[in-house]
C-alpha cells in the first residue's frame, strides 16, 4: 500500500521522512484525545451560559481527562505497557463506577480503591496500521423529532394517542380547550 502525505515542509534536508511521520502520529494522537474529551467525557456541548462558567467547565473536563490519563499511565507502567495501549473508555467507565465510593472514603481506603482501579485497566488497544475511517455519522444521535408546533398542541396529540397524561397537565390554550373531555 502506498500512502501519500502532503505537507508544506519543502526542505528534505531539514525535515526527514521519519520526522514528518512522527509529527503525523502526534497529530493523530491529538485527534484521538479530542475525540475522547468530546464523546466519552460529554464535552461535545458546553452547557454553561456565561464565558466565565464555560471556561470553568472546560477546565473541569481537562482536569478529569488528565486524572484518567494519569491512572492509565500508572496502570500501563505496572503492566509494562505503553499508556496508549490502554482503553480510555474502560478507564473512564471505571472512574464513573467508583465515583461515589471515592467521594466518601478515607485517604487509606482511597489508595486501596485507586490501586484496584489501576489493576483493572487491562483492555489493550491494538495497533491497526493503514486504518482508514470515513468521517460519516453512523446513526442520528437525536432520537426525537423536532417540536414544530405549540407545546400544548403537541401534548394533546400524545394524550389522544393513548399516553397516560391527565388533562390537568395540559396547558389550556384556544386550540386545546374545546378538545378536552368533560371532567
Amino acid at each position: 500500500m502506498i500512502l501519500f502525505l502532503y505537507t508544506s515542509f519543502l526542505n528534505p534536508r531539514k525535515y526527514s521522512l521519519k520526522e514528518i511521520a512522527a509529527l503525523y502520529q502526534r497529530r493523530w494522537n491529538t485527534e484521538v484525545d479530542l475525540r475522547s474529551l468530546k464523546t466519552h467525557l460529554n464535552m461535545d456541548v458546553l452547557r454553561c451560559k456565561s464565558p466565565e462558567m464555560v471556561e470553568k467547565e472546560i477546565w473541569i473536563h481537562m482536569l478529569t481527562y488528565n486524572m484518567i490519563r494519569a491512572v492509565m499511565l500508572e496502570a500501563a507502567q505496572n503492566q509494562s505497557a505503553h499508556p496508549r495501549q490502554r482503553s480510555f473508555k474502560e478507564a473512564q467507565q471505571l472512574f464513573s463506577n467508583y465515583r461515589m465510593a471515592l467521594s466518601t472514603v478515607s485517604s487509606r481506603e482511597w489508595d486501596r480503591i485507586f490501586g484496584h482501579m489501576r489493576s483493572s485497566i487491562t483492555t489493550e488497544v491494538r495497533n491497526r496500521p493503514n486504518r482508514l475511517e470515513p468521517r460519516l455519522v453512523k446513526h442520528n444521535p437525536l432520537k426525537y423529532k423536532l417540536l414544530k408546533k405549540e407545546r400544548s398542541v403537541a401534548r394533546l396529540g400524545f394524550w389522544k394517542k393513548g399516553w397516560t397524561l391527565r388533562p390537568d397537565h395540559l396547558i389550556p390554550s384556544p386550540l386545546t380547550v374545546s378538545s378536552l373531555p368533560a371532567a
